[in-house]
């Protein structure tokens, strides 16, 4: 059986658990193909999928700040 390693393509599906002030979410997303090459995500989440097969799970707890980074002038580009 395959594992993800830094230069595979994989179908992933992502949940997001999260709470508001009014209730707790649960948001999903299917990836049918994601580059672990190319694709943005958070490090800690990327190196928690290395060396995963079809039907493992991991689970990482991100502050915001660590999916979204902070605008940040110098981080903007012109092509």
């Amino acid at each position: 059986m395959e594992k993800i390693h830094p230069n595979a393509l994989a179908s992933v599906e992502f949940q997001l658990n999260w709470q508001s002030q009014v209730a707790a979410h649960v948001d999903c997303y299917f990836a049918p193909k994601v580059n672990f090459w190319r694709d943005f995500m958070p490090v800690a989440l990327q190196t928690a999928l290395m060396d995963k097969s079809r039907g493992d799970t991991v689970t990482v707890s991100l502050r915001h700040d660590n999916i979204i980074p902070i605008y940040a002038q110098q981080n903007i580009f012109t092509l």
